[in-house]
């Protein structure tokens, strides 16, 4: 999985309050006030896209977890089952179909989703990193962006 994105930004996060001590220590200052709104932007993004992965991630668990449980009741079943009894073999077969619906379901819906929600989520994970990440905001410019009205893209 490709979640190593979000502890590099969480721990690009304590940067953006820096001051003259990350100017000395050769960090990058952003001065302009638009680049510093594309950071506040792409900052609020990524936050939003993690909470959305978190739920993703739940969702897929649940869908996972669903399945190897029944996985699990096809195997216990078929240690117990009776081959003469009709009624079991009936019933066997109704849950080896359910397990083949959900593997279908889990295979074609939640791992694509999923895996969808993980690269969109690295991916502005990358653009803060590679434009905002381990810079500080000169407070002029930060104020004059934050002075002037701007909405963030949803993401």
């Amino acid at each position: 999985m490709k979640i190593n994105y979000l502890i590099v930004f969480i721990c690009a996060l304590p940067g953006l309050a820096g001051g003259a001590q990350a100017q000395q220590a050769g960090q990058d200052v952003i001065t302009d006030p638009a680049a510093i709104r594309v950071c506040l932007c792409r900052q609020e993004t990524v936050a939003a896209l993690s909470d959305r992965l978190q739920e993703q991630r739940r969702a897929y668990e649940e869908r996972r977890a669903a399945l190897a449980a029944l996985d699990a009741q096809v195997q216990a079943q078929r240690k117990q089952l009776d081959p003469t009894q009709p009624s079991q073999l009936e019933a066997f077969k109704h849950l080896l179909d359910q397990r083949d619906e959900a593997e279908l379901s889990f295979a074609d819906e939640a791992t694509p989703t999923y895996a969808a929600a993980v690269d969109r989520h690295n991916a502005e994970a990358a653009a803060y990193n590679r434009e905002c990440a381990g810079k500080i905001y000169d407070q002029s410019a930060l104020a004059a962006a934050q002075a002037q009205s701007f909405a963030c893209p949803k993401p």
